[in-house]
C-alpha cells in the first residue's frame, strides 16, 4: 500500500492538526471527561458490515512498537463493534484502516476568573428589648435593639489559575483495497480526533477519542462535531 508515500502525507497531516490544536488550544475538560473535535468524510459502500479489515501503521518502523499494537487493538475493537470484520493483512481483506496518532508538547494556559465576595449587604429586621424604670413619677427607659443582618456579594475579586494542556490528534483512514491495482485503492473513510486537555499521556485518553470518533458511525460525510466523554484517566 505504498507505505513510504503514505507515512510522508500521514506525518505531515498529524503535523497539521497538532499544530492547528497548538494555535487554538482550549481548557479542555478535566477528568472525568474528555472533549473531542470529530470530522468526517466518507464514501463506505452500504455493505461493509461483515467485511473484512485489516490495521496497519504507515510506518514500519512504527507498526513494530508495543504502543501502535495498543493502540491498534483498541481501534479493532470499535471497528468490531460497528460491523467489520478484522482480520491480518496477509489474509487479503476488502479494507485496510491506517492508524496515526499524535501528541504535541504541553503549552501553559492562564486563565482568569471572578471571586466573589460575600458580606452584608442590608439588614432584614429589628427587634428592641427595653425596660422601663419609674422613680417618684419620673420614668427612665433602656433598652437595646438588635438588627438581623441580610447577606450577599459585595463585589468581585479576581483570581488566576494555570494548567498545561496537550493537543492531541488520531487519525484513521480506511481504503477499500484494488488487489489488481494497490496505487489507485480508493479511500473511503476519513475520521480526524482532536482532543486538547491536561492529559499529557495519550494512552490514557485515546480510548475516550476513539469512542468520540465512532458515536454514530459511519456518520454523515463533511461532518463536523464535538463530543464529550466521560473518563476515568490516570494523568
Amino acid at each position: 500500500m505504498h507505505r513510504q508515500m503514505l507515512g510522508l502525507q500521514w506525518r505531515s497531516r498529524l503535523q497539521r492538526i497538532v499544530g492547528a490544536l497548538m494555535l487554538g488550544l482550549w481548557a479542555g475538560a478535566c477528568a472525568p471527561t474528555v472533549q473531542s473535535n470529530v470530522e468526517i468524510f466518507h464514501a463506505l459502500p452500504s455493505d461493509y458490515v461483515g467485511e473484512s479489515i485489516t490495521i496497519l501503521a504507515s510506518d514500519e518502523k512504527e507498526a513494530r512498537s508495543l504502543e501502535f499494537k495498543s493502540y491498534a487493538e483498541r481501534l479493532a475493537g470499535k471497528l468490531q463493534e460497528v460491523g467489520f470484520r478484522v482480520v491480518g493483512e496477509t489474509e487479503g481483506p476488502r479494507f485496510v484502516a491506517f492508524l496515526g496518532y499524535a501528541i504535541g508538547k504541553g503549552q501553559q494556559i492562564t486563565r482568569s476568573y471572578s471571586i466573589p465576595n460575600i458580606g452584608v449587604t442590608g439588614y432584614s429586621s429589628s427587634q428592641t428589648y427595653g425596660t422601663v424604670h419609674n422613680y417618684g413619677g419620673y420614668g427612665t427607659y433602656s433598652g437595646t435593639t438588635t438588627y438581623t443582618p441580610q447577606y450577599g456579594v459585595t463585589g468581585y475579586s479576581t483570581g488566576t489559575t494555570t494548567e498545561t494542556v496537550y493537543p492531541r490528534a488520531v487519525v484513521i483512514h480506511i481504503y477499500e483495497v484494488n488487489w489488481s491495482d494497490i496505487e489507485n485503492s480508493p479511500q473511503v473513510y476519513s475520521l480526524t480526533i482532536g482532543s486538547s486537555g491536561g492529559c499529557g499521556i495519550l494512552s490514557q485518553v485515546i480510548d475516550e477519542m476513539l469512542e468520540a470518533g465512532f458515536q454514530g458511525f459511519p456518520g454523515e460525510s463533511g461532518s463536523a462535531r464535538k463530543a464529550r466523554v466521560d473518563s476515568n484517566a490516570n494523568c
